[in-house]
Order: C-alpha cells, then sequence, then structure tokens
C-alpha cells in the first residue's frame, strides 16, 4: 500500500514539512553515466536566477566520486560551507535521451551525502533494471516520461494536464502579497480580519501604510502645499490708486483697497519722495503649478518636458501597470485552479486590491504630468520625474519584511493539528509537493520544478500553467484600465494648459 500523503487544508493545500534533503536514490538517471556539476545556491549579485545561468559560478563536470571529494574537501577547509546552500546539477541517460536534474541542499556535507547514496545504490554491473529494484524508482521513471508526478493517476485532474506551459511569476510587493494572504484564506485555515486573527494585522498595517502615505503625499502635492513654478514681487505704496488697481487686477489683493494692501503685504521700508515720507510694502504672489501648465518656457523646456513625461509613463506602464496586469492574470488562474481542485472560490473582494493599487498609479501618473508640464527649470524638471517614480514603486520596498514575517510565521491555532503550515511560501521548495517518504501530494496545489507538464503553483508568487486553457473574466477590464491609463493623464495636461493659458490672459 502506498504511504499516507501529509494532511491537507480544506483549500488543497498541502501541510507542508521543513526543506528536506532530496532522496537521490530515486532519480532517473543512470548510476554509471552520471556528470555531477554544482555551485553555491546563495551566490547572487543581481538575482539568484540570474547567477543561475552565468557558467562561471558552476564547477566543471565531473564524476560522482569526485564531485563528493570535493564538496567534502570544502566541509574541512571553511566553516562557511557548513552553513551555505548548495545546488548540484546532474546529467546522465537512462535508457534514453540525456536528462538533466536540479536539486538544491541546505549545506556541502547533505550535498556529498546524497551523492554517496546515488553512488552506492549499485553498480552498472547488477542485471537488475531500475525498475525491479523498486517500486518507488518505477514511479520515478513513469514520471519522468509523463513528465508529471502522481501517487495515483486518478487524483491528478486531467484539465491540469493541458499544455503547453510557460512559467509566470507575479511581482513581489505588499499590495500582492496582501493579496495572496487574502486569497488563501479559508474558515478552517486562518481568519482574514484582523479583530479576529492578530497574526495577520502586519499585513493590514502595512497595506494601509502604503496606501494612506502614497495617497497623503499626492495630497500634500496638489490641495494643501501645491508647489509653486515661479514667484512675483512688488513693493508698492499702499496709497498709490494706480498700484492698488494693478494688484486688483493680478489677484494679489480682493479689493483696490489700502487696508487691502496692508494686510496682505509686508512693511518693507520707507522712502523720501520730493520731501514726503512714504511707506512701501512689499507684496508677492505665488502661481501654483496647476495655474502654469504649459504656459511658458522655451523650445528645450518643453522638449524636455516631453522626454520625462516619456521616462515617467514608460515607468508607470511598462513596469507598474504590467504588474496589476499580472495580478489580475494571476485572479483569473486561481478562479480556475481552485474550481478545478475540487474547492469553494472564496474572498472575490480581493480583486479591489489591484484595482486601489492601480487607481493610485493613474492618479500618481496625472499629477506627476501636470507636475512636469508645468516647471520652467530644466533641474526642477528631472529632480520631480525621480521623485515620482520613488512614489509608485514605494510598496516593493516595504515587501521583503513583510514577506520575511508571513513565510517565518507558523499558522496559530495550528490547522489540525499540524504545527508546520506558514502563511506564505514566497519560494520554491520541493517538499511543498513531495512528502518525507518519497510520495507525492496528489491533491496539493504545488508541483515540483521538473514537472513540465502540469500546472499548478511552484511558489506563492510563481505558477506554471496554460493561458488558453482557462477565462480570461478580467481581460476586459485590464483593457479599459490601459486605455484609461493612456488618455487620461494626457487629456488632464490639455485641460490643464487651457486653464492655465486662460487664467494668465485673465490675469494679464
Amino acid at each position: 500500500t502506498a504511504p499516507n500523503p501529509l494532511p491537507r487544508s480544506s483549500s488543497g493545500r498541502s501541510l507542508k514539512r521543513p526543506p528536506r534533503t532530496p532522496p537521490l536514490h530515486l532519480l532517473p538517471l543512470c548510476r554509471s553515466m552520471t556528470t555531477v556539476k554544482w555551485m553555491w545556491a546563495d551566490a547572487a549579485i543581481v538575482g539568484r536566477r540570474t547567477a543561475r545561468l552565468n557558467p562561471l559560478r558552476w564547477s566543471r563536470s565531473m564524476g560522482l566520486r569526485e564531485a563528493i571529494s570535493e564538496l567534502e574537501s570544502w566541509m574541512e577547509k571553511t566553516s562557511e560551507s557548513h552553513h551555505r546552500p548548495v545546488r548540484i546539477a546532474l546529467r546522465g541517460h537512462a535508457r534514453g535521451p540525456e536528462r538533466k536534474t536540479e536539486l538544491c541542499f541546505p549545506h556541502a556535507g547533505q550535498a556529498a551525502e546524497a551523492l554517496r547514496m546515488r553512488l552506492t545504490c549499485g553498480t552498472p554491473s547488477e542485471t537488475k533494471t531500475p525498475e525491479e529494484e523498486s517500486p518507488a524508482l518505477s514511479r520515478s521513471l513513469s514520471i519522468a516520461k509523463e513528465a508529471f508526478r502522481y501517487e495515483v493517476r486518478e487524483n491528478i485532474p486531467d484539465e491540469l494536464l493541458e499544455g503547453p506551459f510557460e512559467d509566470f511569476e507575479i511581482p513581489c510587493d505588499v499590495y500582492t502579497t496582501a493579496y495572496l494572504v487574502a486569497r488563501n484564506a479559508t474558515p478552517d485555515m486562518y481568519s482574514i480580519w484582523p479583530w479576529r486573527n492578530p497574526q495577520v494585522r502586519p499585513v493590514w498595517r502595512y497595506l494601509f501604510f502604503i496606501i494612506g502615505s502614497q495617497l497623503f503625499i499626492i495630497s500634500m502635492l496638489t490641495c494643501i502645499y501645491p508647489p509653486c513654478t515661479n514667484t512675483e514681487t512688488w513693493h508698492v505704496d499702499c496709497s498709490n490708486t494706480t498700484s492698488l488697481a494693478m494688484l486688483a487686477t493680478r489677484g494679489v489683493i480682493d479689493r483696490p483697497l489700502p487696508e487691502d494692501c496692508t494686510d496682505v503685504g509686508d512693511f518693507a521700508f520707507e522712502a523720501d519722495v520730493r520731501g514726503i515720507t512714504v511707506s512701501y510694502y512689499k507684496l508677492e504672489r505665488s502661481t501654483p503649478f496647476y495655474e502654469n501648465i504649459l504656459a511658458e518656457g522655451s523650445t528645450t523646456i518643453y522638449l524636455l518636458r516631453l522626454i520625462c513625461c516619456i521616462w515617467q509613463f514608460s515607468q508607470m506602464y511598462l513596469q507598474h501597470f504590467a504588474n496589476i496586469k499580472q495580478l489580475f492574470e494571476y485572479h483569473d488562474f486561481s478562479r480556475w485552479f481552485l474550481r478545478v481542485k475540487g474547492e469553494e472560490v472564496r474572498n472575490g473582494w480581493v480583486i479591489c486590491i489591484p484595482i486601489v493599487q492601480y487607481c493610485i498609479l493613474l492618479v500618481v501618473t496625472i499629477v506627476s504630468f501636470a507636475v512636469l508640464c508645468a516647471q520652467t527649470e530644466a533641474f526642477d524638471i528631472v529632480m520631480n520625474s525621480l521623485a515620482f517614480t520613488f512614489i509608485a514603486e514605494v510598496g516593493g520596498y516595504f515587501n521583503e519584511p513583510l514577506a520575511k514575517y508571513l513565510s517565518t510565521t507558523k499558522i496559530r491555532p495550528a490547522p489540525w493539528g499540524n504545527e508546520e503550515i506558514y502563511y506564505l511560501y514566497a519560494e520554491y521548495a520541493e517538499s511543498n509537493a513531495v512528502c518525507d517518504d518519497g510520495t507525492y501530494t496528489d491533491a496539493g496545489w504545488y508541483i515540483c520544478e521538473d514537472e513540465t507538464g502540469k500546472a499548478g503553483l511552484l511558489s506563492d508568487y510563481k505558477i506554471r500553467h496554460n493561458p488558453a486553457k482557462y477565462p480570461h473574466r478580467s481581460e476586459l477590464l485590464v483593457r479599459v484600465l490601459e486605455w484609461v491609463l493612456f488618455v487620461v493623464p494626457i487629456a488632464c495636461v490639455v485641460a490643464g494648459g487651457v486653464y492655465s493659458r486662460t487664467s494668465t490672459g485673465l490675469a494679464g
């Protein structure tokens, strides 16, 4: 009889345990023709995925015995190797085309031990076939041929096996993390509401802080303390009717009266005019940005505004809107995936999270265009474009501590008495899909990296799917939002330019 799989939640997630040493003796590679390369799994400058593609990070190809010796020598040479994770790449033949497998280990010692298990599992002189040697290995060989794993084939819905498949990764920011935690919440697992579950309160705090801080900054820049593009200064005699009429026409004072002039202005100096002492007052009028949009500037300033607006829009559209679009696509996938797994689709309100993110993105884009097109100094134009870029992407900076907290926090109270369930699995781990005894969790949501013929989750941020297999209900909404992002900021700048020129003409 097959070993019992891991207990699972009502949502279909396997109740996972800490990462373990992968069972290399079940790998579908011929023992006599296996070559090994290895690298430090934590080696990265611009990202671990990029480091894996760098051939200089890998050792040269070698046999099993040589690889074991080299890994053990590293364990003897430095204490650091006792803690650094190791990635090994195995290449070999199993009565057919060449196969490649990559596996990660907590440190070099475990990697060497696993390779030794591979080496001592048998010799090429044995007449037993791998299938005869072990039923588990027989299952593993059939899995390699079918490009997906299972314990009982009938437990795998056919809808999950219809390719071709591609990997798809959603952005790592606070909005996405809050969406995932809310989406995965079920009555049997945990509550997403902070008054019921104190463990999710940091999620709400981070989310409300990001939303609130972005809206606060925008309100400060547009309503409370709008930036001014230029300031006009007058020193006038408040008893001079001509000066009062000019100030009233320009909107500096409400009425052409001496008391209005002295109330608004500050005493500057006294002067002797033809033997009469006259008091002069200093009055200033600052032009807010919304009254100077496209109102003045040389040809080079207009060209600089255009370039910075293109930069700004490229950042907003190609990165931030693309992230929102990916979250909508993930939402469509999850609705289909849950139903295929026989689960109820809950928490439909989470679609509001990417919508709120989009609304803030749209507002930031409109305000940035307006401010850039109102500035008259080159330095101010460039610096404002950089400032608005930071406002838009601040959610990504705060995600790392939040994701770390969720990845290390065990759900309490523990569902079904299982103590090893975490709120988030931000990185791929084979133990999410494979039990400690090597059996596969058929009903789980997660799949292994080598399952190229099956849809599922590689981590909470990364999925493998066939986009043509499920309906994309959010596609129309995404198209509408895309057109709005293209049209509305430009329309607001044109409307602001007309208003600025009209107000300038009236003031003149």
